[in-house]
């Protein structure tokens, strides 16, 4: 089982929102590889080589990249799902990963699962006013909710991933 982490990051260094999203894949088991797309990004893939459990980081680098565009980060995130065989797709559940994600579910034709709280538990889709679902990780796309108390470990440095 491998997990594919959507970097979020300002194409200098990553956003602490990413090393939450890290933290939840590796409640997933296996492999944790992160896409870094951007622009002149060179210095933020770096950081992610050093974060701990991630084993792979995939560097997208070009012009088209440079401001995160949901539209060209998805279609980077969707080529790399099309040649690699990941099992789970992350991102933060902030601005940019809820921009993102939608649009590499669609790519895949398969639902997602948003707000993820903690270990086995997740907030579905809900219309509002109806609380909160738990369910069980069974399903592919997640969105990881970063916070000091919510159960999913931030992920520290180490040096073990390749870039």
């Amino acid at each position: 089982m491998t997990v594919l982490v959507i970097a979020e990051h300002d194409n200098v260094s990553l956003h602490a929102a990413t090393r939450h999203a890290v933290g939840a894949a590796r409640l997933c088991g296996g492999d944790v590889h992160l896409l870094v797309a951007g622009h002149d990004c060179a210095a933020a893939a770096r950081e992610a080589s050093r974060v701990a459990g991630v084993a792979k980081v995939w560097h997208a680098d070009a012009a088209h990249l440079a401001h995160g565009l949901a539209e060209n980060v998805a279609a980077q995130a969707l080529q790399l799902l099309g040649q690699e065989p990941y099992t789970h797709v992350l991102a933060a559940a902030s601005t940019c990963g809820k921009s993102i994600m939608p649009r590499i579910a669609a790519g895949l034709d398969a639902g997602q699962i948003s707000e993820v709280t903690r270990g086995l538990d997740a907030i579905g889709d809900l219309p509002p006013g109806n609380g909160l679902q738990l369910v069980e990780l069974s399903l592919q796309r997640l969105q990881a909710r970063g916070g000091d108390d919510d159960g999913i470990a931030q992920a520290t440095e180490s040096s073990s991933a390749s870039l």
